[in-house]
This record gives C-alpha cells, sequence and structure tokens, in this order.
C-alpha cells in the first residue's frame, strides 16, 4: 500500500546499535498484537512511515499467509513502490528478515539534513574587544561605569584581525531521493583600512602605525592620539588635540582639555574646562566648579559628578550626580546599589534612570525627561531659516540666470561679470548653511521622537521636594515614593506608578 504519514504506531529508538536491535527482539512475540497471521497478506498489507518531513522512513511488515519468508529484494521493491530512494539501511531490514520481525515500525532510511554553511567573518586579536562592554558591578555593589568604551591602542607591526572565509554548506537528502539545498554562505568585503593593511595571501590586518584602534561601519583606522603619563596642571597648561586624547593622571582646576575625538581621564577632574568631540571617561570621578563648563559630543561615563554644569549629546551615566546641571540628549543613568541624584537640574531627553532621588532634607532636585517646549520652537526656528536661506538662492539664480544670457548674447560689462562671481560665491556659501541646518533639523525632529514615551524610574525611593516633569508636565512630590516611574498616561497627564519586579 502506498506510504502514510504520522506516528500512530508504537516506534522503537532509531539511534541504537544493530546488536542491541537484533538482541531486543530475541523475546518479541511475533504478528501483530491480536491479529491473526491468516488475515495478513505478503503483497499489500506491508506498510511504510514517513516521518521528520520524510527524513525518515518506518517499515512495518507481516507474516506472509503462505508460511514463505521475504527476501531482501521483496524488502527494496516495497520500499521502491513507496518511493524510498535514498539513506537506506540495508543491515536493519536484513535484521527484520532474520528475527522475523513483524508488526512493528522499524526505521530503515534515514536521510541526510543540509549542513549550512558559514559567513565569512573578521576575528580581532584577543585583546583587541571592539564592543561597548557592560558595567562591572563592583564588590559593594556600585557600578563601575568607566569599564566601557576604553581605548584599545596597538603599535606599528601589531596583528589586528585575521578574516576567516565563508565555508559553503553541504546538500542533503531525504529518504525520497530530493535535494536539500543549504544556507548559502557569505563572503564579508574587505574593510576600508586607514593606519593599517589587509593581506590577501594571509588574510591578515596589520596595523602601520602606533595609534588607537576604531571600527565603524566597514572601516579598520589607527589614529594617532595624544597621552600624558601625569597630572595637567596650569603649570603645564591647556591641551588641545585633534583626535583622541589619554591622561594617565587628574586634571587640576583652570585647565582646559580640548579633543576632536574621546578624552580618557584616569584620575579625577577637578574645576576644570573639557571639550570632548565623543566619549568622556572620567575614572576618578568630576568635580566641577562655579565656572567649569563640560561638552561631550558622545556618552559620558564617570564615577561620581558633583557641582558640574555637564552638556551631552548622548547619555551621562554616573554613580552619583550630587547637585549638578546635566543636559542629555539621551539617558541620564544612577544605577546599581549606590545609584543616586541628588539637588540640581538633571534632564535626559530619552529618559531617567535612578535608584535614589533627592535626599531626607528635602534638597531641590529637579528631573525632567522628553520633549521639552524649547526644542519645539528650536524646531521652528530651524524651519523658518531653511526657507529664507532657500528664497535668497532662488533670488540669486534668478540674478544669475539674467546675467548669462546677457553674457551670451554679448551685453554683458565688466560689472556684471564681476557681479556673477560675487553671486556665485554667494549661492556656494547659502549652500553650505542650507546643508547644516538641513542636517542639525533632522537630528533634532530624531530626537524628539526618540524622546516620546520617555520616563524616569526610581528603583528605590523618590523623597519628597522632588519635581519630576515629562514634556512639559510637572508633578512636586509632598511625600516619599518607593519604586515609581513617572510617566504620561494615555490622556496627556503626568502619574506617578509602582514598577513591580524591578
Amino acid at each position: 500500500m502506498d506510504g502514510i504519514e504520522g506516528d500512530d504506531l508504537l516506534s522503537i529508538n532509531p539511534m541504537a546499535d544493530l546488536t542491541d536491535f537484533e538482541a531486543a527482539w530475541d523475546s518479541v512475540s511475533l504478528g501483530m498484537p491480536g491479529e491473526k497471521p491468516s488475515q495478513v497478506g505478503k503483497e499489500s498489507s506491508n506498510r511504510v512511515i514517513f516521518k521528520n518531513n520524510d527524513m525518515q522512513a518506518y517499515l512495518i511488515l507481516y507474516r506472509p499467509i503462505d508460511g514463505s519468508e521475504y527476501t531482501k529484494q521483496d524488502i527494496a521493491d516495497i520500499l521502491a513502490k513507496n518511493g524510498v530512494t535514498a539513506g537506506i539501511n540495508e543491515s536493519r531490514f536484513a535484521a527484520m528478515i532474520k528475527k522475523h520481525i513483524y508488526g512493528q515500525e522499524v526505521l530503515v532510511a534515514e536521510g541526510d539534513p543540509p549542513v549550512d554553511g558559514k559567513d565569512g567573518y573578521i576575528e580581532y586579536r584577543n585583546d583587541l574587544d571592539i564592543k561597548h562592554k557592560k558595567p562591572v558591578i563592583r564588590a559593594d555593589g556600585s557600578v563601575d561605569y568607566t569599564s566601557v568604551n576604553i581605548i584599545r591602542c596597538v603599535n606599528s607591526g601589531d596583528q589586528i584581525a585575521e578574516y576567516h572565509p565563508a565555508v559553503e554548506g553541504v546538500a542533503g537528502f531525504n529518504v525520497k531521493g530530493r535535494l536539500l539545498k543549504p544556507k548559502r554562505a557569505r563572503e564579508m568585503k574587505p574593510m576600508h583600512t586607514i593606519g593599517c593593511t589587509y593581506d590577501e595571501e594571509t588574510r591578515i590586518y596589520t596595523a602601520t602605525m602606533d595609534g588607537k584602534l576604531e571600527i565603524n561601519k566597514g572601516r579598520l583606522t589607527v589614529q594617532n592620539f595624544q597621552e600624558f603619563k601625569q597630572d595637567i596642571d596650569i603649570v603645564f597648561g591647556n591641551v588641545d588635540f585633534k583626535g583622541d586624547v589619554m591622561i594617565h593622571g587628574s586634571v587640576k582646576p583652570g585647565v582646559t582639555i580640548s579633543a576632536t575625538k574621546s578624552i580618557t581621564i584616569d584620575g579625577v577632574l577637578e574645576g576644570s574646562n573639557v571639550n570632548a568631540g565623543t566619549d568622556l571617561i572620567v575614572k576618578g570621578g568630576i568635580l566641577g566648579g562655579e565656572s567649569s563648563k563640560i561638552n561631550c559630543g558622545g556618552d559620558l561615563f564617570a564615577d561620581f559628578v558633583e557641582y558640574a554644569d555637564i552638556n551631552v549629546e548622548g547619555s551621562a551615566s554616573a554613580n552619583i550626580f550630587m547637585d549638578c546641571r546635566v543636559f542629555a540628549r539621551g539617558f541620564v543613568n544612577a544605577t546599581g546599589k549606590l545609584g543616586a541624584i541628588v539637588g540640581g537640574d538633571i534632564y535626559g531627553m530619552k529618559g531617567v534612570d535612578a535608584v535614589f532621588t533627592g535626599n531626607d532634607v528635602f534638597l531641590r532636585t529637579a528631573i525632567s525627561v522628553g520633549a521639552k517646549e524649547k526644542l519645539q520652537k528650536t524646531v521652528l526656528l530651524f524651519q523658518q531659516q531653511i526657507k529664507s536661506i532657500e528664497t535668497l538662492r532662488e533670488k540669486i539664480e534668478a540674478e544669475l540666470e539674467t546675467i548669462n544670457r546677457d553674457m551670451q548674447l554679448g551685453t554683458a560689462d565688466s560689472i556684471e561679470e564681476k557681479k556673477k562671481e560675487k553671486l556665485m560665491q554667494s549661492s556656494i556659501d547659502q549652500g553650505v548653511k542650507l546643508r547644516d541646518l538641513k542636517q542639525r533639523l533632522e537630528i533634532l525632529k530624531r530626537s524628539i521622537e526618540e524622546a516620546k514615551g520617555a520616563k524616569i524610574h526610581v528603583a528605590d525611593t523618590a523623597y519628597e521636594g522632588c519635581v519630576m516633569m515629562v514634556d512639559e508636565k510637572q508633578l512636586y512630590l509632598d511625600s516619599n515614593k518607593r519604586q515609581v516611574e513617572f510617566i504620561k498616561d494615555p490622556r496627556g497627564d503626568l502619574v506617578c506608578r509602582p514598577v513591580r519586579n524591578w
């Protein structure tokens, strides 16, 4: 009969050894339980059952009515009639014949699944972990935020990475002989390199200069960075560098540190001005002052931040923010066992996450998230400026068109020719301004969109006296709140609600 699908009959372990398989049947009664042998025919009643998407075929034989025995050819014919053409295990049905195994499922054919190909990949040197690591939790429960995003340095001649080419997959088949294609493997394009080289024969990337390793969007770069193995004070002077700066010491009051990329400070940043193009990492913490300003184009990580005025384009993370003014377009994080925001004005556009806010002596602490009205006004201002520049450029293009027509007719004088030069330069200058404004507007709109649904999370206690703001909604706490979050409800009202399973 034709093959059928299903698991409706008792099966044996298809992975068992043949010896065990034979021994198991030495004590098994012959024939289907409750069925008379004389009721079964040799040709028509045998059954083939397909399982696991035709990857396995099980055979059920019935005792021949004439008392004869099956031959290997009989079994082969039964399998072929039911479409089993591949993966046949002859030793298994030979055992069925020898042991007179009737009325039971026996695995007689098994397909071979495909082996998927493996995409090509780059393996970096063990100590060059290019991903941002998670902050380390210290023994006292505080968070070592400075353990993330540390600069990775290499020397000229160092092996940076090795490319492992794609490995093609191996096709498989099912018991019906159908070819099963493997997942296709893909090669990676060689990375663009600066300050390093790629050898196509060895497939190895090697540094050609000393510097900081940077991987970004298919580009592998080794760049110069400035390293100082001392404290920076007013005697040493200010630091201004086009690239990354690493200071193996502290920064004393009265100094300005500027870099077009990241700044890493092993010690304490005290009463100084800092301008980082990307990330700012201060392992010893920040002690601000009345005159110090800190600007960061990426993320800020510090052990603590006290009495500081901080502007961050990314997120700001520290164990404690004490009486600070913080503006972050990303998140403000004060987590870990000791995470606290005490005093000051804290703004995290995408959200604020803290363990404690305020304190038990009612120190004024203002925390806000979401898109402030001032940002919406800035969007309108940018849009007005863009429209004005576009109108001006249209006028310039119209004048240029008139002058070009006069020059083609030969009626243009020297004054018009000089005016053309000025108009063309003005068009270029206005075009640069227009591109800059459009780019800034796009970033601002994206930030406002990402700020939707921003929340203030407090894992332990939000103390009385704190002022919580979401967008333009404000809530003054007249009592302590534990394990809560502040968020706008569907009606647009600012609510305080408990958070379970923190």
